[in-house]
């Protein structure tokens, strides 16, 4: 009866010590997936925010600003797509991707010389958007140009909802089978004490 009490308390102290690592674990490594996720979505972002800026000219007759290139990922030609690009001018609207239509991102003005600048952006719809935005003086022009670009929040959320799945199912067992394993291992050990229990019983 002793040996059972001692195996179960054994057996239960592993379990919840087993658990607690696996959520410590599995929470660690949902953030390293996440801040993983952005830095890509964030790479991603940039190439095309720099790509803009030198896509970006100054007209020589007008003054005003050109786009010598359009950009030619598809993401910005569609619609509402939830990838979206702008610029502006001292504050004023002058050029926008396909994909915003008739619409215009709100952003927080970073100042010159701030360099690049992460924002959470409200698109159309009300649907988050993380942004990359920075304010830019470009030659011949006296005017502070602020170049935004953005995509959907909800691509990032899948991919670690997604993750987290996997991860989930990959813990869960981890979990059984370490669990399984101590408890083989409290059995075996507890053997030579119920043999001493025995012998002691039978003296």
């Amino acid at each position: 009866m002793k040996r059972n009490t001692l195996a179960l308390r054994l057996l239960i102290l592993s379990s919840v010590w087993v658990v607690v690592t696996l959520v410590v674990v599995g929470v660690l490594l949902m953030l390293l997936f996440r801040s993983h996720v952005e830095r890509r979505f964030d790479d991603f972002l940039f190439d095309q925010l720099k790509g803009n800026i030198a896509a970006s000219d100054i007209s020589t007759r007008s003054g005003a600003l050109e786009m010598t290139w359009m950009p030619s990922n598809l993401r910005f030609h569609r619609p509402l797509s939830g990838w979206y690009w702008q610029i502006l001018e001292n504050g004023k609207l002058v050029a926008r991707s396909r994909s915003l239509w008739q619409h215009t991102l709100k952003v927080i003005d970073p100042g010159i010389g701030t360099g690049l600048q992460n924002q959470a952006l409200t698109g159309p719809a009300g649907m988050p958007l993380r942004g990359l935005v920075e304010n830019v003086t470009l030659p011949d022009s006296q005017s502070s140009f602020t170049f935004v670009v953005a995509g959907p929040v909800s691509n990032i959320d899948q991919d670690v909802h997604e993750f987290s799945k996997m991860l989930l199912i990959t813990l869960m067992a981890l979990g059984v089978g370490l669990v399984s394993a101590v408890f083989f291992q409290i059995r075996i050990g507890l053997r030579p004490l119920s043999r001493l229990q025995q012998a002691l019983a039978e003296t």
